[in-house]
């Protein structure tokens, strides 16, 4: 029941976002998919605060980023020709049964999804469902006892800062 419940908040609040607006197109130029393990959650700090930021200790959030891999295929609109390709994208665990959040343009149009974490374990996942004018989705991974990512208890104001965590595109060159 927590679980139905958990996945009806999430996208009761993406469905209350949708405000209008287009949906981008997936970028299918790319031809093919990476099929190397992750290396290493990445993250980005801010640039300029009001005050030092605390230490940022990404053991805190590494396990609950996940890298999604998906294959589908995709029709351009005016254009008759199928494209099949790879694609992938970066989200994060919010509950230990595993749902996951990421963009919709990440999962948009996938035949199939494998999530991996950092460690390299990798996992089937399945959408549970989408919001195409917020660009979100949520997935499900394979089992249970995730690190889910914990939320802010208190309020959010101007200036908080924000630091990024995530799987960057891997330059196809790169064959580390």
């Amino acid at each position: 029941m927590r679980r139905v419940s958990m996945i009806f908040v999430v996208l009761a609040l993406v469905g209350a976002a949708c405000g209008g607006g287009g949906d981008a197109a997936p970028d299918v130029e790319s031809g093919g998919s990476t099929t190397a393990a992750p290396s290493e959650v990445t993250t980005t700090t801010p640039t300029t605060t009001s005050e030092a930021p605390p230490e940022f200790d990404i053991s805190e959030v590494e396990g609950s980023v996940v890298r999604i891999e998906g294959t589908g295929t995709f029709l351009e609109p005016g254009d008759e020709t199928a494209y099949t390709c790879g694609f992938t994208g970066t989200g994060f665990v919010i509950s230990d049964d595993g749902l996951v959040v990421t963009n919709n343009h990440v999962v948009k149009g996938a035949a199939t999804l494998e999530a991996s974490f950092s460690d390299g374990e990798r996992l089937n996942a399945r959408i549970l469902g989408v919001s195409e004018c917020s660009d979100l989705a949520v997935i499900d991974l394979e089992g249970d006892g995730y690190q889910a990512l914990s939320f802010r208890d208190d309020g959010v104001r101007v200036g908080l800062d924000a630091y990024a965590a995530g799987f960057p595109a891997q330059d196809e060159s790169d064959t580390s």
